[in-house]
């Protein structure tokens, strides 16, 4: 009898046992699965995310050619017409798309380089780091010392601009970019230079140890407005085509 109960005592933890096992390699079987369909996921999403990236720069290439042909095609019908009032109103246009910031400038100025204060443990990190409102103020200051024209990393800075904060990046003009920042300003280098070196933003950023590198430049190239959600601001080509008819 006893040999019995031992048997049946045997039998049924034999059997949970297996059914143990089963169920363990169940779960894990269900994890790895998560885990693969997580991983090809991601890997899905980065391919799109590559692509997308791939055809946005292929249309800003076609739109950089069609922006030639644009102007290629309103010179050569200036050059046609030898017209008065073309000249005048091609001469107006450029004016107005130089002040608008929707062309390429060079001349003497500033560069200034920001960059996040170097890790320590006893100040708190938001105070490590630059923020948009750092990067406003340093673009402001150089409005004040009379900046003709200004760039965050490249990007032209005009009264549609805008500098967002969104976690360790600031979203520039909808694009995103990291530290160190390139502030570049085209005007009077010294009294740019001062002026800044003399601000009260500077010298808090400096306090806080926040990297901040200026330097004087004979030549500073500061690219034109590039907003990939905005259509167009000014039709040069139309203008000039309706004043000629």
């Amino acid at each position: 009898m006893y040999q019995n109960k031992k048997l049946v005592f045997f039998v049924i933890l034999a059997i949970l046992g297996m059914i143990g096992a089963v169920q363990v390699k169940s779960i894990l079987y269900a994890n790895n699965k998560q885990k693969t369909e997580s991983q090809e996921s991601k890997t899905r999403l980065i391919k799109e995310i590559l692509n997308e990236k791939q055809t946005s720069t292929k249309l800003s290439e076609s739109i950089k050619k069609l922006e030639t042909m644009k102007e290629k095609s309103i010179k050569e019908t200036i050059d046609k017409t030898n017209s008065d009032v073309l000249i005048s109103l091609k001469s107006q246009l450029d004016n107005v798309k130089k002040k608008a910031g929707l062309t390429d400038v060079r001349g003497e100025g500033v560069v200034i380089m920001l960059d996040d204060a170097q890790a320590r443990i006893d100040v708190e990190i938001e105070l490590l780091i630059i923020h948009d409102r750092d990067v406003v103020r340093v673009v402001n200051e150089l409005k004040k010392a009379g900046a003709q024209a200004i760039s965050v990393n490249n990007e032209r800075i005009i009264s549609l601009s805008e500098q967002v904060c969104a976690g360790p990046t600031i979203l520039i003009n909808k694009r995103r970019y990291t530290t160190p920042f390139e502030i570049k300003a085209i005007g009077d280098p010294d009294k740019l230079y001062d002026e800044l070196n003399a601000s009260k933003i500077v010298y808090y950023l400096m306090k806080d140890k926040i990297r901040v590198n200026i330097e004087k430049s004979n030549e500073v190239v500061i690219p034109k407005y590039n907003n990939p959600n905005m259509d167009s601001l000014f039709s040069g080509l139309e203008v000039i085509k309706n004043e000629a008819q």
